[in-house]
């Protein structure tokens, strides 16, 4: 009994500028400013280090010519663990800022802890929120930053505390925000704004709270 192999031959497609390159991983380096939770040892890396294991990276890292990592933090990590020594990459003609904000702000969004990590490891950031984040660290400083980032806050929370600074509490934004962050309170300050009150009636209650955290009663 004979077989034929059947071939499948692609007559409308052309082969791209951009090669696929396979890089030595010790030459790659990561972005200083991406998020650590997309890298940290949890069940998505523990799950993607169990794909290619059986696959292999089935798509490409972005890299820029200096060899400056873009996109691919968390497969870099995964093949790290299992011992690769080199790993496909697509090279990028772009500067590394600029490359990741595009990549991040089209097909996969940082949100606002992620580019708070951004902004404070001196990253691009588009407006408004380069505005944004310059506003947030002139009020809390490089502590205050490091803060909302460890309580894994984003830069919603300026917008937030202006709500709550604009009903004319005793405190001033800056310790708003900090007493915010530190204590945990965006829930229920979310739920303060929006009751049916008077303007003096949530002012009276957020008064209240802040009070209690500020002494570390929450």
């Amino acid at each position: 009994m004979s077989t034929t192999k059947v071939t499948h031959v692609v007559f409308d497609c052309k082969v791209a500028d951009r090669k696929i390159l396979s890089v030595p991983i010790a030459t790659i380096e990561f972005a200083p400013y991406n998020p650590k939770a997309r890298t940290a040892d949890g069940k998505k890396l523990k799950y993607l280090i169990e794909v290619i294991k059986v696959y292999g990276v089935l798509y490409p890292l972005l890299i820029t010519r200096d060899r400056e990592l873009v996109d691919g933090h968390r497969r870099l990590t995964a093949c790290l663990t299992l011992g690769y020594t080199h790993v496909d990459c697509i090279v990028l003609d772009m500067e590394r800022d600029k490359a990741f904000t595009a990549i991040n702000t089209t097909p996969e969004k940082l949100g606002g802890k992620g580019w708070l990590e951004v902004g404070r490891g001196g990253g691009y950031l588009p407006e408004p929120l380069r505005g944004q984040y310059k506003e947030l660290a002139s009020l809390v400083g490089e502590f205050g930053i490091d803060l909302l980032i460890q309580k894994r806050l984003g830069l919603n929370i300026l917008q937030l505390c202006k709500s709550v600074a604009s009903l004319g509490l005793s405190r001033g934004l800056a310790e708003i925000i900090l007493l915010t962050a530190k204590n945990g309170l965006t829930n229920k300050i979310n739920a303060e704004l929006r009751a049916k009150k008077t303007r003096e009636e949530k002012m009276q209650s957020l008064e209240e709270i802040f009070g209690r955290a500020a002494k570390g009663i929450v």
